[in-house]
């Protein structure tokens, strides 16, 4: 194939604001290789392991929300952007996503300034009423999505608060998922330097008291056992808050399918589609936070992804049909993921997650 305009350095740029996109605990597993033809993107497993993650399903939301992200910022240098998926199997080293290029006289993207500030906010928000019609206004072109499809409701209702509350609790109850995701914090200014990766604890939305018993259950995972009654306790609190100060809460659907028919391309476009709105929302002032086990989570078990007890299974059946109702989602759809969101200051640097420095190959 015919070699591409875009030079080196010009990649180099794209690549540096398209890695502010969202990764699970800000793994950042993508790594680059770039043969003057096309960008294949591939994808590190043992990055991305994690129990919220079966079968990379989050890592397959993860890529569209990376390849909007490149299509905005490639924008700026009068470039469009296609792309082919490969198989998306994290068992295998084959790339995940095939990017081409293409010279445009299109405008640059309205959302391109918010790329390097956009960012997860866990603090609680400030009352403040969603522009519904101006939060469109940048989805000028959602049939790229379909059949991905967003939808909104105001303030959680008393009944949707207590579930997904509820659901939270599966952070502690299953041994698994808390220690995985105490990995990824960071303590101090160095660690954060040190590893430009995962989540600095300020805006975990973790009380300075309780910061001692997060490396002990990190560290030995048995520790749950004896703490989980307290941690359970402190994290109900913590997510009915954030809930509780919430505009609205946005969710994404797809068509339903089984798990043998797992439509892979449309889950991807669901992550393209919700990055479009996480800009938005951030270019309008609003904080984004991803409620992942009520949602990409919830999905995962509902398609025989990841096991889980029959207690587990049958609240989230029922969970569903309570999210369709909120939502007003169509029968034929499933949720896929959810964020809550509101009025919110900007993060301070020091709260933001930092990212490491694109592993890209250049082939010449």
């Amino acid at each position: 194939m015919e070699k591409m305009n875009l030079s080196n350095s010009q990649l180099q740029l794209i690549l540096a604001k398209a890695n502010f996109s969202p990764s699970g605990d800000n793994s950042q597993p993508w790594s680059y290789v770039w043969n003057q033809v096309s960008l294949q993107i591939f994808h590190n497993s043992a990055r991305a392991q994690h129990p919220l993650n079966p079968q990379g399903i989050a890592s397959m939301i993860s890529l569209g929300m990376l390849l909007t992200a490149v299509q905005i910022a490639a924008s700026e240098f009068g470039f469009s952007t296609t792309y082919q998926l490969g198989q998306m199997n994290p068992e295998n080293n084959d790339f995940w996503a095939q990017v081409h290029f293409i010279q445009t006289q299109e405008k640059i993207s309205s959302l391109a300034d918010v790329l390097e500030t956009r960012s997860t906010d866990r603090r609680p928000y400030i009352s403040g009423n969603l522009d519904r019609k101006r939060l469109k206004e940048p989805l000028s072109q959602q049939s790229v999505f379909f059949p991905a499809t967003w939808h909104s409701c105001g303030p959680p209702s008393s009944q949707l608060l207590d579930y997904i509350s509820n659901a939270e609790q599966l952070l502690t109850d299953d041994p698994h998922i808390l220690p995985a995701t105490l990995k990824w914090l960071r303590f101090t200014h160095s660690q954060v330097q040190k590893t430009k990766d995962g989540m600095h604890w300020s805006n975990m939305g973790v009380k300075f008291w309780e910061l001692p018993s997060i490396p002990l259950i990190r560290d030995f995972p048995m520790a749950l056992k004896l703490l989980r009654p307290i941690v359970k306790s402190q994290n109900k609190f913590r997510i009915e808050d954030q809930l509780k100060s919430s505009s609205e809460l946005i969710c994404v659907s797809i068509p339903d399918s089984t798990q043998s028919s797992l439509n892979k391309s449309t889950i991807v476009k669901a992550g393209g589609l919700m990055m479009e709105l996480w800009l938005s929302l951030n270019k309008m002032g609003f904080g984004v936070q991803p409620l992942t086990i009520v949602s990409t989570f919830a999905f995962s078990i509902k398609h025989g992804l990841s096991p889980a007890s029959t207690k587990w299974k049958h609240f989230f059946e029922t969970g569903e049909a309570l999210l369709k109702n909120e939502f007003s989602i169509a029968t034929n759809n499933t949720p896929i993921w959810i964020v809550r969101t509101g009025k919110s200051p900007g993060l301070s640097i020091s709260m933001r997650t930092l990212r490491m420095a694109p592993i890209l190959k250049i082939i010449e």
